[in-house]
């Protein structure tokens, strides 16, 4: 049930977060003592699982289906915005600002490749991508 893996490492010993992963993890923060960790469960949806400077939440379902690794950027106290592949190939997105955002946006295009998103101010979020044409 657990991914040799997935864990965190506190001076010398490894923290079990649990969990079975079809990802790697990636990781953000929006400030000090923040740190939220994103991943494919086996059922290909996104989980999120976050610790806020006394206790992690464990792994909570964003929903989905992803074929690939998720991308996730903080541009603010508070805020993240995370993305990945869908099925049919298409960017979807999903944000953070207290609460998570409804449904996954759907941002179109259709890509061969894992995200990668950056901020590098107060909102807007870049993402980059291969796409289709290469």
């Amino acid at each position: 049930m657990l991914s040799p893996l997935v864990g965190r490492l506190i001076v010398g010993r490894l923290e079990d977060l649990g969990g079975i992963l079809e990802s790697e993890v990636i990781t953000t923060s929006w400030g000090v003592n923040d740190i939220s960790l994103f991943c494919i469960g086996t059922d290909s949806a996104l989980y999120w699982q976050h610790w806020d400077g006394s206790a992690w939440s464990g792994w909570i379902s964003l929903g989905g289906i992803f074929t690939s690794v998720p991308a996730a950027v903080s541009w603010g106290p508070g805020r993240i915005d995370v993305c990945g592949v869908g099925t049919d190939g298409g960017m979807y997105h999903k944000y953070y600002d207290g609460a998570w955002s409804g449904n996954w946006e759907a941002l179109g295009g259709i890509f061969i490749s894992a995200p990668t998103v950056v901020s590098v101010s107060a909102c807007p979020t870049s993402i980059f991508l291969e796409d289709e044409r290469n």
